[in-house]
């Protein structure tokens, strides 16, 4: 990642900026700075399921609609597979389902 990352007061005040910004390149110039704290999100279990909220400028990106992005954010809470590693967590179809975001319109 090239673009510098924002911490703290400064991720949260970019954060509120996007929410409230009609120009782009500068909405674009935010998300690449807060992408760290996107991560952090998306690895919390309990921040996971709303990342959305406090980043719905993801839902303005052209071709995103708000089940693609569900199912875009999905794909980086799944577990990454076993090959390549002998040892390996394995999750039953029912736990899987824990993992699952739950869109409701």
């Amino acid at each position: 990642m090239t673009c510098e990352q924002l911490t703290g007061e400064e991720c949260r005040e970019a954060i509120s900026f996007m929410k409230h910004s009609a120009d782009e390149s500068v909405v674009k110039e935010k998300m690449k700075a807060t992408f760290q704290c996107r991560q952090a999100m998306i690895r919390d279990q309990q921040a996971s399921s709303t990342v959305l909220d406090v980043f719905p400028r993801f839902l303005d990106i052209p071709g995103w609609d708000s089940d693609l992005s569900s199912i875009l954010l999905l794909v980086h809470l799944l577990p990454p597979t076993s090959k390549g590693h002998k040892k390996s967590a394995k999750i039953s179809s029912y736990q899987a389902v824990s993992h699952v975001v739950r869109y409701l319109k």
